[in-house]
């Protein structure tokens, strides 16, 4: 009877054995992480609920990483990791992540609200309502992100934004804001008002490069950049040496300051773009320059101010044709005098070719957008348009050919 009891015993320690084992062949490695750190968790979940008022617990956390500040060996070259304790909680609809490094707790729960509240710190001490503020850094280590997980963990409010904002203008590090407005009223008179009052903040030695844009848009398009950790495999997260892949931010779509190329790889799938009446940009000479291309630029108030509306656009169509709209770019064509047949083509490699040909020539073909004119070919080598957009641009062309010309387009010619 002993003996029996020994082998049931042994059966089932060898039964519970197996099923940890597939166990550990099945859960995801963040969920054996979970559960070896529940102490650490709790912790985390307990710092957001003194700091909001929160009813988080450990069960509502869907992702843990253990710190790691090692080296890791590879083959041609290791890494330092720097990677604090993470956790992310999926906490009423909303993923909130928070860190703990070496002691310090930092969250991102106040990432959407953190610009109403810079906006109204600049109301305040500036007498100017911006729409939107964004902070660039000129090397990674100034972003909101990095302050809210590395250096202030206090909850937010009209009443300590200031302590937030006098960070940034203590940092020793450089930086460049970008200030975004609504028109209101008098363009030029709002233009006064905006330059006059941003040129206070030339103070702060830190900051090299401050821009501005004004837009009539009723809403802005605001993308939030969803962090790659919410995108990636397992094990892609588990591979990644920083915690940049947990921050996300919000940005405002400006592809006169940024550069939106079509790629299923691109960073921002834009779609749909903010327009802007005026840009400016403060003369600091501090090492940066300005980007706003060739375009006439006016000084109001140590501002250089570029118009940005499509004003020109209405004299352009006075000797060119509208093709229509592509992601914002307007399309024109325009025919020569000369009698000979001609044509222009767009190439891209050996895979694209779009042949324009006309009657007469020269063939030229633009695009128009942000009150700047460029030639075609130059749109779509930058990226601005896609192929499928210059198929599209080709086949109106052949529409508009086809009204003005009684012989085939795709015949043989003489250039």
């Amino acid at each position: 009877m002993k003996r029996r009891s020994w082998i049931i015993f042994a059966a089932v320690l060898a039964a519970i054995l197996m099923i940890a084992l597939v166990g550990s062949w099945v859960t995801p490695s963040y969920q054996i992480e979970k559960n070896l750190h529940t102490g650490k968790i709790n912790k985390m979940a307990n710092y957001l609920n003194e700091k909001y008022g929160y009813s988080v617990s450990s069960s509502h956390c869907t992702y843990f990483r253990s710190e790691d500040y090692s080296y890791h060996d590879a083959f041609l070259y290791g890494t330092d990791y720097d990677i604090p304790h993470i956790a992310i909680f999926d906490y009423n609809g909303k993923y909130i992540t928070v860190t703990d490094r070496n002691g310090f707790l930092g969250d991102d729960a106040q990432l959407e609200e953190l610009n109403g509240l810079i906006c109204d710190y600049f109301e305040q001490t500036l007498g100017l309502r911006p729409e939107f503020v964004e902070l660039w850094p000129f090397s990674d280590d100034l972003s909101y992100n990095r302050i809210l997980f590395h250096h202030y963990n206090e909850k937010l409010t009209a009443e300590n934004i200031a302590e937030f904002m006098e960070y940034i203008w203590n940092s020793a590090n450089d930086y460049k804001m970008l200030f975004y407005f609504r028109a209101e009223g008098d363009l030029d008179t709002q233009l006064e008002e905006i330059t006059t009052r941003l040129y206070a903040l030339r103070q702060y030695e830190n900051l090299k490069s401050l821009r501005f844009y004004v837009s009539d848009m009723e809403n802005m398009i605001v993308h939030y950049k969803t962090p790659g950790v919410h995108l990636q495999t397992a094990e892609e997260n588990a591979r990644e040496p920083d915690e940049g892949y947990i921050w996300g931010n919000y940005h405002v779509i400006n592809d006169v300051e940024h550069h939106y190329p079509i790629s299923e790889a691109a960073v921002y799938q834009v779609t749909e773009f903010n327009t802007f009446l005026r840009g400016g940009y403060c003369v600091l000479n501090r090492g940066y320059g300005a980007a706003f291309g060739n375009r006439e630029i006016q000084e109001v108030n140590h501002f250089g101010v570029v118009d940005l509306s499509d004003r020109a656009l209405a004299g352009y169509l006075e000797e060119m044709v509208s093709y229509g709209q592509y992601r914002g770019h307007t399309v024109l064509f325009r025919a020569g005098q000369d009698a000979a047949v001609s044509a222009l083509t767009v190439a891209d490699g050996t895979k694209y070719c779009w042949d324009f040909r006309w009657g007469s020539g020269p063939v030229e073909l633009y695009t128009c957008k942000h009150g700047r004119l460029m030639e075609l070919k130059t749109a779509y080598d930058c990226g601005y348009l896609s192929p499928e957009d210059m198929d599209q641009i080709l086949q109106t062309h052949k529409e508009y050919f086809a009204q003005h010309h009684s012989w085939d387009y795709d015949s043989v010619f003489t250039e």
